[in-house]
């Protein structure tokens, strides 16, 4: 078994280090790409100690698989429609059916406009021949005595 040694408070075993047994780690932009995250964001996550990762020598990130999902859980694929395609055709009995009861619909509205227009009319007419009464501007009530 490997030497354990530590950095910065934290353990690390050096087989990890020379790579005989690799854990999955990532780079910045690999775990954006992967958490669906922005760059700057795991990089704040990293310095407010929300997610940890190893410090390379040359100024990189290596953040570990199983530590970035602890941190931002995977998101859920969204559904583009190409994936899984399912038959959404309505059997042709249905489509009779429906076609019948649009067109039940489509009698009745067009009874209900002639309704409204006869209605209408006969209410501009009744207007039309009332009487108008000329009404004064200011009503003042005048005594016959």
């Amino acid at each position: 078994m490997a030497m354990r040694r530590s950095v910065r408070g934290k353990a690390m075993d050096e087989q990890h280090e020379t790579g005989s047994h690799p854990l999955p780690a990532f780079t910045l932009g690999e775990a954006a790409k992967h958490s669906g995250r922005s760059k700057p964001t795991l990089s704040k996550a990293i310095k407010n100690g929300k997610l940890s990762a190893e410090k390379q020598p040359d100024g990189s990130y290596r953040i570990q698989a199983a530590e970035l999902f602890r941190a931002f859980p995977p998101e859920t694929p969204r559904f583009d429609g190409a994936e899984t395609r399912q038959d959404t055709r309505l059997p042709s009995d249905e489509i009779v059916v429906l076609r019948e009861r649009l067109a039940e619909r489509d009698s009745l509205i067009a009874d209900l406009r002639e309704d409204r227009d006869r209605w209408r009319g006969m209410a501009e007419r009744l207007s039309l021949t009332a009487p108008q009464q000329k009404r004064r501007w200011w009503p003042i009530r005048r005594t016959t005595d």
